[in-house]
């Protein structure tokens, strides 16, 4: 957890995307070192006080004209982070297995289940492998 100490709010601007609103801020934690962020629906209610959670993944660094600047990104989630296709196609299929298996998985069973001594337990050469499910 990181709070910040200053605050200070720039308009820049961007190749890509124009002007854009950028904070700088400081934070208890880090003592003197500023940390730039473009200002999002994820960070836009930051002041003095706020206390982020910041995953060592949005930290970037760059060195320029003999100065380090870190930048905070947004974190995967405020960025619409998709997965890649493959991922999706894998979770669809696994969440159809899944779905084919509970459909056979009796909710209650139709069946008294028998009990057994140790002495009456059957022993496993006399299971039929083509009865036991799911194979």
């Amino acid at each position: 957890m990181l709070t910040i100490s200053r605050i200070s709010k720039k308009t820049v601007q961007t190749k890509d995307y124009g002007e854009k609103e950028k904070w700088g801020v400081q934070f208890k934690e880090k003592g003197n070192t500023w940390f730039d962020s473009f200002i999002g629906k994820w960070n836009a209610d930051w002041k003095v006080g706020t206390q982020i959670e910041v995953m060592k993944s949005q930290i970037k660094e760059r060195e320029y004209n003999g100065k380090t600047y870190y930048t905070i990104t947004a974190p995967p989630e405020a960025r619409g982070f998709q997965l890649p296709e493959w991922v999706s196609t894998a979770i669809r299929d696994l969440q159809a297995r899944v779905a084919r298996l509970e459909e056979n998985v009796p909710q209650e069973p139709d069946y008294e289940e028998p009990i057994f001594d140790d002495e009456e337990m059957p022993d496993e050469s006399s299971v039929n492998i083509k009865d036991i499910p799911f194979n």
